[in-house]
């Protein structure tokens, strides 16, 4: 196989891609398809019927609420090893409708926003978007350098997705502006 490589196919065949340049590769593949969705989206919504709006809204909100149930179910699980069984604070651990509740009602509330906003949304928005992608990537990266000190290998990833989730969040509630903050 080697005989069929040229001199300069070799050269990259020596140095093979780190997975971290796959896996970053992949996220700008994705968030990039997942903008054109939401572009697309905000151009259709004012002309989609009544019913396909309120399908779109059921999924965004089944597809927000099940990334906080599952943040919620991990958490919860982990803390559970920490209780003695049939005590107080286990039982109080194990009950989880109340946090599924809690993420429905917020993963509905801003599903609805984002789809009765983007069609709104001008250039400076989406500006803002796509300059959201290579941010969180930057964060990331910078989260990872300084959890390695504070996070064993185990957790580290789960802490640098935590930061990175909390500075792009504010990120969109703070730069992402607001309709109503420049009189349209």
């Amino acid at each position: 196989m080697e005989e069929a490589l040229t001199s300069a196919s070799m050269c990259f065949a020596r140095k093979p891609v780190p997975k971290s340049w796959k896996r970053w590769g992949l996220y700008l593949i994705e968030s990039m398809v997942l903008i054109g969705l939401l572009f697309l989206m905000s151009r259709l919504v004012p002309v989609m019927p009544s019913f396909v709006i309120a399908l779109l809204w059921a999924v965004l909100t089944f597809v927000m609420t099940i990334g906080h149930v599952y943040r919620v179910v991990v958490k919860k699980t982990y803390r559970q090893v920490r209780y003695r069984e049939g005590g107080m604070h286990a039982r109080f651990n194990n009950g989880r409708i109340l946090s599924i509740i809690i993420g429905f009602v917020f993963s509905a509330v801003c599903s609805a926003g984002l789809i009765l906003s983007t069609p709104r949304w001008g250039t400076l928005e989406w500006i803002l978007t796509v300059i959201s992608i290579p941010l969180y990537i930057v964060v990331f990266l910078v989260a990872d350098k300084l959890s390695r000190r504070e996070y064993t290998e185990n957790y580290r990833l789960s802490g640098c997705l935590f930061w990175s989730y909390i500075v792009v969040g504010c990120y969109w509630l703070f730069c992402i502006p607001s309709p109503r903050w420049y009189g349209r």
